[in-house]
């Protein structure tokens, strides 16, 4: 894991990190970009609002699990919501249900080396919150200075719709900070105070690119998803296993499901997995992965970075023709319509007979993401631009 240097232990700003999952073991990027703000500031982190489901996925309190990666065991727990008070077990030697009905919210995870302080909002140098649902959620119940409020624009979390997406500048204060990750969003922000990171942060300072050939003779396809499947394409993903497998019946192909997905015949469905788990699944068992999503939802671009940084050739749609407005230019090749049921058969059968050309698309694609997706240019330029902005 990354040590970074950029603040010096004994000058380290102080930041409140706003989300509605933490801890938890899913979310590629949710883990770095919370992991990477940990290693560079004195981190909070405000959960005001916990998603413990949706769509059938269970969002526990992946305590154990992230306890060693995000030194948890630095932090004491302040629980505002009896209704998490059972979570006090996790504390050392302090009484976190002392804060219950303190502010609205559920909990806070706040660094043991301020424990003998009173809380106060204003302790804090900056707050940073992931998803537009979470800026709204804490300038409901907290007074915090707009000008060093930071929002993590991403699809998704509040932005659920074009209209929404439309009256960003008359909802979100002036003076509030924005990241957008999607060119569909930026266009309509007309403020000086933002920055263009289109994507979402991936890599750790210290990654390689870990490239890897296909040496099985089985083309293994995978379609994840922790939503709503149909909203995703679920229901093209059963016609195109259907489909392949009537036309192509002696071929060693395997389709699979992770996460939310209705039992098929033809695919084999595997509930969802730690990212670390999902991680070396792909690496060892995915060749290619299928995003089919539909537009009626409002999504990045592309779903799936996580599947081509573990070496899978990535098919997917483009509803709102990301690939060229955010500058991202992959190759055509991986670009489908989701409609088009027999041309996507087609491009999984010239790869399943031609493993050289998977491999070179492959090993192009997943060269090119970890540029994009580069620490630098996903996690230091946020950075820079945090400290340009408190500057001022």
């Amino acid at each position: 894991m990354e040590v970074i240097t950029k603040n010096s232990a004994k000058n380290k700003k102080r930041c409140l990190i706003t989300d509605i999952l933490f801890p938890t073991k899913y979310s590629k990027w949710r883990l770095v970009e919370i992991h990477s703000f940990i290693n560079n500031y004195d981190t909070d982190i405000f959960i005001i609002n916990k998603t413990n489901n949706f769509k059938n996925i269970v969002f526990s309190f992946d305590y154990l699990e992230l306890k060693e990666k995000f030194n948890l065991y630095d932090y004491d727990i302040l629980i505002f919501n009896s209704n998490f008070n059972h979570i006090n077990k996790y504390n050392d030697n302090f009484d976190g249900t002392k804060f219950n009905n303190f502010i609205k919210g559920d909990y806070l995870f706040r660094k043991k080396k301020f424990r003998n302080e009173e809380f106060d909002i204003n302790n804090y140098n900056f707050i940073y919150h992931i998803f537009l649902i979470n800026y709204y959620n804490f300038n409901n119940i907290l007074t915090y200075p707009f000008k060093k409020q930071f929002i993590h624009l991403y699809p998704g979390g509040g932005i659920t719709s074009v209209n929404i997406i439309l009256n960003l500048e008359k909802t979100i204060h002036k003076d509030v900070n924005l990241i957008p990750t999607q060119h569909f969003i930026s266009k309509y922000l007309i403020r000086k105070n933002k920055i263009n990171l289109f994507g979402a942060p991936f890599y750790y300072s210290d990654e390689k690119n870990k490239i890897k050939k296909s040496i099985n003779k089985e083309l293994s396809i995978c379609f994840t998803c922790l939503g709503d499947p149909v909203l995703k394409g679920s229901q093209e993903y059963v016609a195109i296993a259907k489909k392949y497998k009537e036309k192509y019946e002696n071929d060693s192909i395997n389709f699979i499901s992770i996460g939310s997905f209705n039992d098929d015949e033809n695919i084999n469905s595997l509930p969802p997995m730690d990212q670390d788990i999902l991680d070396k699944y792909y690496y060892d068992n995915i060749d290619i992965v299928i995003n089919l999503t539909t537009g009626k939802a409002i999504d990045g671009f592309p779903l799936g970075v996580e599947s081509i940084i573990c070496g899978c050739l990535l098919l997917t749609t483009d509803t709102f023709n990301v690939n060229e407005n955010n500058n991202f230019y992959f190759n055509n090749f991986i670009i489908i319509s989701k409609f088009d049921i027999d041309s996507i058969v087609q491009k999984i059968k010239l790869l399943y007979d031609d493993r050289h050309l998977l491999n070179n698309i492959r090993e192009e694609l997943q060269t090119k993401v970890f540029k994009l997706y580069s620490y630098d240019n996903m996690i230091n330029n946020r950075f820079n631009f945090i400290e340009n902005i408190l500057k001022k």
